[in-house]
Formats: structure tokens, C-alpha cells, sequence
């Protein structure tokens, strides 16, 4: 990976561009929208007066009620790379993602789900490969099925 890659780099500090991630990963989710059927969030990324919590986590995230199947998305502060030479960058993937179980709440009723996590920095390279990878996890009839290392 490289430092210059990565796009909109205060996103932590700068609320305008937190809503501008958001908004992109909105934007690209809903491009494969079509394909992956409805979908709904089941994070709270806001606080009481309606403010992003501006953490990361989840920057984006939905569920597939059809599937029965989630995903978030982690997008990770490039300050932290700040203490990291070229060289040491470079070997630093670029997304990491996993697989887990997890309980949500969904119109007062408890249900348990696969999760796929994906944690990345934002870059052109990290939307193309998010975008490739919801739809193989909203796709696969079985996610016990799906093997994220395959896409990362």
C-alpha cells in the first residue's frame, strides 16, 4: 500500500469529510444494490441529535434480511500509519476482513447472524475490492461457503 493512495485523510477530524465517506460508501454500496437485494442498517452511526459518532466504525454498514447476513465496514485512520517508513507501509494490507457471529436487534426481534467485518484504509483500490466482495458474500448460497481471504 502506499500512503498516497488513500483519499480523504481527516475524515476523523473533519465532519465534512466523514459525510463525504459515508456518502461514497452509500453511493458504491447502492451501485450493487440490484444484485444483492434489500437491505437495511443495523448500527447506530448516529448519536442522539442526529451526529455521526465520527469513529470509523462501522462507516458503513447493512443488513440482508433476505440472506439473513450483515456487513460493516471498519474504514481506519491513515494518521496511524504516520509512525510507519515507506518501506514499512508497503507490507501493511490495505483491507482485512473476517467472519463472525453476531446478535442485532431488528424491529424488536433478536436474531443471530453471520457478519462479515471488513476493516480497510480508503482507497480506489479498497472501494473496488469492498464492492466484489458484498456481492460474493450477498451471493454465496451458504456464507459457512464463503471465504473472504479469496478477495482480499
Amino acid at each position: 500500500m502506499n500512503r498516497e493512495e488513500i483519499i480523504l485523510k481527516d475524515f476523523l477530524k473533519d465532519s465534512k469529510e466523514y459525510i463525504e465517506c459515508v456518502q461514497i460508501w452509500a453511493k458504491e454500496i447502492r451501485s450493487i444494490d440490484i444484485e444483492i437485494g434489500e437491505r437495511n442498517k443495523y448500527i447506530t452511526d448516529k448519536n442522539g441529535d442526529n451526529l455521526f459518532f465520527n469513529d470509523g466504525n462501522p462507516i458503513f454498514n447493512n443488513i440482508n434480511l433476505i440472506r439473513g447476513r450483515a456487513f460493516r465496514i471498519i474504514q481506519e485512520s491513515p494518521i496511524e500509519l504516520e509512525k510507519y517508513s515507506d518501506y514499512e507501509i508497503n507490507k501493511i494490507n490495505l483491507i482485512e476482513g473476517w467472519i463472525s457471529r453476531t446478535n442485532i436487534t431488528i424491529n424488536g426481534s433478536d436474531m443471530e447472524l453471520d457478519e462479515l467485518v471488513i476493516s480497510l484504509f480508503l482507497t480506489p483500490e479498497s472501494i473496488r475490492k469492498v464492492k466484489l466482495i458484498v456481492k460474493k458474500w450477498y451471493s454465496e448460497i451458504n456464507s459457512k461457503d464463503f471465504i473472504i481471504e479469496k478477495y482480499l
